[in-house]
């Protein structure tokens, strides 16, 4: 009788598994090392895109904003990795100009 395969090694060896980790080697990982800062969205809802990017920039160790609405606590550890965190409205020009002069902070920094 055949070694049973891991759930995660037969999980890896789905055509779509490997077709989206082939994908992101190939737009998206290098993407990610062209940046010079990272930006994550983050309302709540961790999926497999969001850990992948959030994986990358940490290992790439890039500088992390993290956008937040006030609804949706950001997990402690992801805090940690965040080299500054926004909250409020995304919408709210307010919010947009708080954004854009935290990124324009880390980018003036890291020159």
């Amino acid at each position: 009788m055949a070694p049973r395969k891991s759930h995660a090694a037969s999980f890896m060896d789905e055509p779509e598994v490997r077709e989206w980790l082939e994908s992101a080697d190939r737009e998206l990982l290098p993407m990610m090392e062209r940046s010079r800062i990272a930006l994550a969205l983050f309302g709540g809802k961790i999926d497999a895109k969001l850990c992948l990017e959030i994986g990358a920039v940490v290992l790439y160790d890039k500088p992390i904003v993290i956008m937040a609405t006030d609804a949706n606590e950001v997990p402690a550890n992801l805090a940690k990795c965040a080299t500054q965190i926004v909250r409020g409205d995304p919408t709210d020009p307010l919010t947009k100009k708080r954004l854009a002069d935290a990124v324009a902070k880390i980018v003036k920094e890291r020159q």
